[in-house]
């Protein structure tokens, strides 16, 4: 199953169509993730792809909206939480997150706000963050990730960068 994720797109509905499009050309995306960060990408995101679309509140979405702080679902055999991360402490660090998600018996915890990429394993947590599809933080370009996910094998995670600095439009 391959799963794209993005995150903290603030409102660029052209980037949200720059991720479909690049996310699209290694094969067929089978569901979504959007980390937060604003709501109204997601609900356009929603109106363009026809597989399943797992999203969450960001911190600027100020609770104008249905989406949830929190989300837990399985894919393929695997328990992933998605947040936004701001409740979570996650501009300091991920030990609340992995924390949570392992107390919810979570294989995956997947989180944007800080815009910059994280790939580890905490606590035996696989800890995910797609940096920002608009404005990273870590004087990188745009990003957005590809999870690949296959009962009882290992998670395989490919970040992509775009080529531009930011994209609005």
């Amino acid at each position: 199953m391959r799963i794209c994720i993005m995150s903290d797109t603030h409102g660029s509905e052209k980037q949200v169509e720059n991720v479909i499009s690049q996310a699209s050309m290694g094969g067929d995306v089978d569901a979504w993730i959007h980390c937060g960060d604003i709501v109204e990408d997601v609900e356009y995101l929603m109106e363009l792809v026809d597989t399943p679309v797992y999203a969450v509140a960001g911190n600027n979405d100020f609770r104008k909206n249905n989406f949830q702080d929190d989300e837990i679902f399985s894919l393929e055999g695997f328990k992933i939480m998605i947040t936004h991360g701001h409740l979570y402490g996650a501009r300091y660090d991920t030990d609340e997150l992995a924390s949570a998600a392992k107390e919810e018996g979570c294989d995956i915890v997947v989180y944007g706000h800080t815009h910059v990429a994280d790939n580890h394993y905490q606590d035996g947590i696989l800890v995910l963050n797609p940096g920002s599809a608009t404005l990273p933080r870590d004087g990188m370009r745009p990003s957005f990730m590809i999870l690949n996910l296959e009962e009882g094998k290992t998670p395989e995670v490919e970040l992509y960068r775009f080529e531009r600095k930011s994209f609005w439009g």
